[in-house]
């Protein structure tokens, strides 16, 4: 499970892959995440994108109103299983 905490954007993200190796995901948590850029979304897609390929939905724990919108709004909410 990856877990996101406070204001992912591009800076966050670009930080995160110098500092880890691509790993697959099959779960992210967003419940402590305040801010969800498009470069966060673009992200989420590479990390859960072999779970997907396996034919399967990564799960989204925690979403918040606002993040659950980006997704909607960026056309994305179908490639993951939303979860409270």
């Amino acid at each position: 499970m990856l877990r996101l905490v406070g204001e992912v954007d591009l800076e966050t993200v670009a930080a995160f892959q110098r500092a880890h190796p691509p790993v697959a995901v099959a779960a992210v948590d967003l419940t402590d995440v305040r801010f969800l850029s498009s470069s966060a979304v673009s992200f989420l897609l590479r990390q859960t994108q072999p779970v997907r390929d396996r034919g399967q939905l990564p799960a989204v724990l925690g979403a918040s109103a606002q993040a659950r919108r980006v997704l909607e709004l960026i056309g994305v909410v179908e490639l993951f299983a939303l979860a409270s």
